[in-house]
């Protein structure tokens, strides 16, 4: 159902850690293996805090 890791950094290469926004496709998923996929990401502190809330605010913000 989900792509494997290596696909979303991929995907942050394509689009950018601007435009990604954190999501756990509950209920169908569990949110761990969500976040345990953002772990295998080489990813910065900021970057993680942009993806995981910030992206959404800014975006919620703008509608």
């Amino acid at each position: 159902w989900g792509p494997p890791e290596d696909h979303l950094e991929t995907l942050l290469t394509t689009v950018g850690v601007d435009r990604f926004v954190f999501g756990t496709g509950q209920p169908l998923r569990i949110p761990e293996t969500s976040v345990v996929k953002l772990d295998l990401l080489d990813l910065t502190v900021a970057q993680r805090a942009a993806i995981e809330s910030h992206n959404a605010l800014t975006g919620l913000r703008a509608a």
